[in-house]
């Protein structure tokens, strides 16, 4: 029998909006949800799901997860917490997907307040870079 490559859960849009609510539950953000956020938080998941032509631009839930803080951070598609979203969706899909993060939450907080502050040309390796940081072993899903 060959061992075949984990199944993981991919983030969905649906996740986010849910991360979205659980703090506007909680009162830790002060607006509703503005009209445009469904399109760009649509953008940034794709992009994180992104396949093209068979090509997977992030092909471990690592990577995905880091995709994630990176893309829904800089989607900025929420009037108030959009760095607070971002967080909670990364630390679900993580704990959704047994993977283990070496840094904690007020960390991967830090981590997106200078992704939101930071003007990023290539994204793909900061991208990388930024799994390496999340992450201990990079190497496996």
């Amino acid at each position: 029998m060959t061992k075949g490559k984990k199944k993981y859960l991919p983030l969905t849009s649906e996740n986010v909006f849910i991360a979205y609510k659980v703090l506007q539950d909680k009162n830790l953000v002060s607006f509703g949800i503005p009209f445009d956020a469904n399109q760009k938080i649509e953008s940034a998941i794709s992009t994180v799901n992104a396949d093209y032509f068979d090509y997977v631009l992030y092909p471990t839930s690592k990577l995905q997860a880091a995709a994630c803080l990176f893309y829904v951070t800089k989607a900025h598609a929420f009037t108030d917490g959009n760095k607070r979203v971002a967080v909670l969706a990364v630390a679900t899909f993580c704990k959704i997907n047994d993977l283990e993060l070496k840094l904690p939450k007020e960390s991967l907080a830090a981590l997106s307040l200078y992704i939101e502050q930071t003007k990023i040309i290539d994204s793909e390796p900061f991208i990388h870079a930024l799994c390496k940081v999340m992450f201990t072993d990079t190497s496996t899903s």
